[in-house]
């Protein structure tokens, strides 16, 4: 981010006319690449399920933006199904649909198809990353001037939420890669017919993990890491569920302490006491023991 905030700086001290348009899945991906004097930051706001912008960037929502990203055409993209691409190469190469620990952002499921029935479950599905190119064409259609720079910056983040709902082996992932993958090539062969040969910069935020159910068991004898120092099993795991772990800091703060009320919450690994937890502080070694 540091590195794009100032390119943008750079490029609009060089070149004040330059068109630098920053889109996202995300606000903070969208906003904080774009630097503090983009012509255009657009962003998926679940809140109005549409894409939108902030005054801070400009009074309106783009007009040639609006067919392409604002509620209605949201709308338009949820009611479609999400089906895979190709079933037999996902049942080659990714194993089975359903698998053990996939997530149900609501009700958008755990099996294909799926029907994307919130905007929180519409960030889960392949069909933020074609709007947000779209986005991305119209504003060179809309506003380009061959005798400026431009500056696109795009983030296509539904990977992350698909990752983190259904794991990096699901059919959903697969099936999405594959559809992104033909996504940015229609893009980079549409966006070269409008400017010629364009230079690109493809980075990655991060990957996600194996779902912790999904560890696939094995003999003791046979471990995949026989030195491990964290002597993990050989069979799925679980997770950490803060509001229960906060449940289960409240009882024993209830049983060592006589308080309950201790604890307001666990984020990150990060666990935080309440107004009363803080003003305990002559209990507070034994609160750090819990």
């Amino acid at each position: 981010v540091q590195m794009s905030v100032s390119i943008t700086k750079t490029l609009r001290e060089k070149s004040p006319k330059a068109n630098i348009v920053s889109v996202s899945l995300k606000d903070r991906a969208a906003l904080l690449p774009a630097g503090k004097h983009p012509s255009h930051a657009m962003w998926f706001d679940p809140k109005a399920d549409s894409f939108v912008t902030s005054t801070a960037v400009e009074p309106t929502f783009p007009k040639w933006a609006a067919p392409i990203g604002d509620h209605d055409a949201v709308m338009n993209a949820r009611a479609k199904p999400w089906t895979p691409l190709d079933q037999n190469w996902l049942t080659t190469h990714a194993g089975n649909d359903d698998a053990p620990g996939e997530g149900n952002i609501d009700g958008l499921g755990t099996t294909f198809p799926h029907i994307a029935k919130s905007p929180y479950a519409f960030r889960a599905t392949p069909f933020s990353d074609p709007m947000i190119l779209d986005l991305a064409l119209a504003s060179v259609k809309a506003e380009r001037d061959p005798s400026e720079p431009l500056l696109l910056l795009i983030s296509l983040s539904s990977s992350d939420v698909i990752g983190h709902t259904f794991g990096p082996s699901s059919w959903e992932s697969w099936d999405h890669l594959r559809r992104l993958d033909a996504e940015l090539a229609r893009f980079l062969v549409e966006l070269e017919k409008l400017t010629g040969p364009a230079s690109v910069l493809l980075s990655g935020d991060h990957g996600n993990v194996v779902m912790p159910e999904a560890r696939v068991g094995c003999k003791e004898a046979d471990r995949p890491m026989p030195d491990d120092p964290y002597d993990r099993p050989c069979g799925g795991g679980g997770r950490i569920i803060p509001d229960v772990l906060r449940t289960e800091l409240s009882a024993e703060s209830e049983r060592v302490l006589g308080t309950p009320d201790l604890f307001a919450g666990v984020s990150d690994g990060y666990i935080f006491l309440t107004a009363a937890g803080r003003a305990e502080t002559a209990k507070r070694p034994k609160l750090d023991e819990i």
